[in-house]
């Protein structure tokens, strides 16, 4: 009975030193430093997914297969053959001919926003060794709404088409 007593006794002085050691000490949890722009957070599932990852799925979350929304860029980076892509009608600025009230601020906003002039961009790249010309609206600029530019851009794109008899 002696032995068992202490056994107790020893093993409660041994609980009250882990207790006072260990489980009251006040640990000190630093937060880790991630630098900005590592990870991209799925909007769907929100997923964390890095960067790189990111960019060589083509935009699409790796979990849940959501289609990131990318600028007209990315899009034709996307899908024309690298460093193929020469852009047509790049200065062509908006204008107001109907003379929307604020129309020019709100245009230089979403320039300053984009630093895009408008929301088409096309020209001429390959596609698979192909040559082709490229159009794609971005959704950035004013959603891709239609203004003049957009219209004289994507009819002179279907003439540059035709004229070189190429796909569009």
């Amino acid at each position: 009975m002696i032995k068992m007593e202490n056994f107790f006794e020893d093993r409660k002085t041994k609980i009250e030193i882990f207790n006072k050691n260990v489980r009251r000490k006040n640990y000190v949890i630093s937060k880790v430093d991630i630098p900005d722009g590592l990870f991209v957070k799925c909007e769907k599932c929100n997923e964390h997914i890095f960067q790189e990852d990111y960019k060589l799925s083509q935009y699409v979350c790796p979990k849940c297969h959501y289609h990131f929304k990318v600028s007209a860029r990315v899009r034709i980076d996307i899908t024309s053959d690298k460093n193929s892509f020469k852009e047509l009608y790049k200065n062509m600025r908006s204008v107001n001919p109907l003379e929307f009230p604020s129309y020019q601020e709100k245009i230089k906003s979403y320039q300053d926003e984009t630093n895009e002039l408008d929301a088409f961009i096309c020209g001429i790249a390959t596609i698979g060794g192909n040559k082709v010309a490229i159009g794609v609206l971005n959704s950035f600029f004013m959603m891709g709404s239609m203004g003049c530019v957009v219209g004289e851009k994507v009819t002179r794109l279907i003439e540059e088409a035709t004229s070189k008899k190429l796909p569009l």
